[in-house]
């Protein structure tokens, strides 16, 4: 990992510079210093080490649980893993607005094209039945908590007219009632810029039980995504970048919906 620089005579000012150095006692280095890559990696692969025991309990299966298919499960090699991001401790834990909120702030940042990305991942990741095209989902409009619908992300195919929009209701553990999504669904249906019969309805949710207030037709209309779910593979599919806020948020995200304390 080392690579040694060629040695040539120093100058003047090199040599001056030497040994003011060493009468400052720093250590001088005539090779490149991979010490910081060293402990960064070090510090990496022990995190993941810590964290795999809690991971394989989590894997729902009864075959022996391996590192190289924990790896598959949750994407432990890529770049930018939500697991290498800082783990925040405020001494509380998000609230539905503040997660839909920040989902909604942090899918509208940066240069369009990973906006675009970013986006087309995340709908991806709720198995929603029409996937815009990345060009499509660049100026897709992200919304949360406007008229108390949680999150609301609307698209425009290419040569249509209205949207097509993904209308989602988050749970972390409060049941949904009735008259909540028939007030929603009214609320579409009066935004004439959408195309009503186009739209995907989800309830998100730790698990089944958050649709346990549906009713009727409700239950053929409206479809569940668990967060565990949506969290897997948004992380696996989701571009690598540089801004770390998503990646922050998504780790106290996993921590909210209980993957681990």
């Amino acid at each position: 990992m080392r690579h040694i620089l060629k040695k040539t005579k120093p100058t003047t000012i090199e040599s001056e510079t030497l040994r003011t150095a060493g009468r400052l006692g720093r250590v001088v280095r005539s090779e490149f210093d991979a010490d910081a890559l060293i402990r960064y990696e070090r510090l990496r692969r022990h995190s993941l080490h810590a964290i795999l025991p809690k991971l394989s309990r989590l894997a729902q299966n009864q075959r022996l649980i391996t590192t190289k298919s924990l790896n598959v499960i949750y994407g432990l090699s890529r770049d930018h893993h939500s697991f290498d991001a800082p783990t925040l401790n405020w001494g509380f834990g998000l609230t539905e607005p503040q997660s839909t909120k920040a989902m909604a702030h942090l899918l509208n940042r940066g240069p369009t094209h990973v906006r675009g990305k970013r986006i087309t991942a995340l709908l991806c990741a709720m198995n929603s039945p029409n996937i815009p095209t990345e060009g499509e989902a660049r100026t897709a409009i992200v919304e949360a908590e406007i008229n108390r619908i949680d999150l609301a992300i609307k698209y425009r195919k290419e040569g249509a007219e209205k949207y097509t929009a993904v209308i989602v209701e988050a749970k972390f553990g409060h049941v949904i009632t009735q008259g909540q999504l028939k007030k929603y669904r009214q609320i579409v249906n009066a935004d004439r810029g959408i195309e009503f019969g186009q739209t995907d309805w989800v309830v998100l949710g730790i698990d089944e039980s958050a649709r346990w207030g549906l009713r009727g037709n409700q239950w053929n209309t409206w479809r569940f995504v668990s967060w565990r779910e949506l969290w897997l593979r948004f992380e696996k599919l989701r571009p690598v970048e540089d801004d770390p806020n998503l990646a922050v948020f998504l780790k106290l995200l996993w921590k909210r919906i209980g993957l681990y304390s």
